[in-house]
């Protein structure tokens, strides 16, 4: 049987750099390596985490495109996310 993974384990895809920050020029695809980081965007209600189409342009939206487009507290979100995103950076210290 294959080991679980936790929600706070890295992204095991070599081809995704590791997060450092998330900033408005994010592509979608590195955030929801990070199933902590896609809670905080679930929080937002942000549309394309329920959207079929969203899988064929993750690779190139950018979490501000996104935000601008439906009116989502992008500030706000970039601050709970990269808060979010501490978890998975302190294991590497």
């Amino acid at each position: 049987m294959p080991k679980q993974r936790k929600k706070t384990d890295r992204p095991k895809k070599s081809s995704i750099n590791p997060l450092s920050a998330i900033t408005e020029n994010t592509k979608l695809a590195e955030i929801l390596e990070y199933p902590l980081v896609e809670d905080v965007l679930r929080k937002y209600d942000f549309p394309c985490l329920s959207c079929p189409m969203a899988k064929f342009e993750i690779d190139t939206l950018t979490l501000g495109q996104v935000s601008g487009a439906y009116g989502l507290d992008l500030e706000n979100m970039i601050r709970e996310l990269n808060s979010a995103l501490k978890v998975y950076t302190k294991k590497e210290s």
